[in-house]
């Protein structure tokens, strides 16, 4: 019993002093996406895979709904790269990252933990339960899930205008693996 204790209290005491994390510190993010959209009283499903350069490339590829599997979405250098296989073409236009509401959320947590060390310690504690992402758009956080030792928010709901417009589950979530530049470009 008293070994029970000594161990347990060890273990706090290296708890209390280990390095905190920060997504400051996250390069690459792989994770899998259902999305359930909510238009004109409808919710409409998708299902796509993610590779995401923090802070500024992103690749979203399709795997649901089947009529928009293999569709290729790139957030790169300031354009964004869409591939229709059902058309077989592929279009570029200006285009920024902010449009996607993931990438938008991932860099708004890491603008605040930069600036404020008390947003980042309520952060790594899974205590803020919401945060303004855009003018009139609010996300809040439903489930935390401590990755690698980083705070994730893998259930999260998106509000415009107080409106709820998307609810977001992420799965499958890989941090800090190598991501090619080559990922960002369109192969037919």
């Amino acid at each position: 019993m008293i070994l029970k204790v000594i161990t347990l209290f060890f273990s706090l005491f290296l708890l209390s002093f280990s390095k905190e994390t920060s997504l400051l510190d996250i390069k690459t993010m792989n994770f899998e996406v259902k999305e359930e959209i909510k238009t004109n009283n409808e919710v409409k499903t998708k299902v796509y895979n993610v590779k995401y350069l923090l802070p500024n490339d992103l690749k979203k590829e399709i795997i649901y709904p089947e009529m928009n599997k293999g569709e290729i979405y790139i957030y790169s250098s300031g354009k964004k790269i869409t591939y229709l296989p059902f058309f077989d073409e592929i279009t570029e236009e200006k285009g920024d990252i902010e449009a996607d509401y993931i990438a938008n959320t991932v860099n708004k947590i890491r603008e605040r933990e930069k600036k404020d060390s008390d947003f980042k310690e309520k952060y790594n504690k899974g205590q803020i339960s919401q945060m303004e992402i855009d003018k009139n758009i609010k996300a809040v956080f439903k489930k935390f899930q401590r990755i690698n030792g980083y705070v994730i928010p893998i259930e999260i709901e998106i509000y415009e205008t107080g409106q709820l417009i998307a609810k977001v589950y992420l799965s499958n979530v890989s941090l800090n693996k190598e991501i090619k530049a080559e990922e960002f470009k369109v192969k037919k």
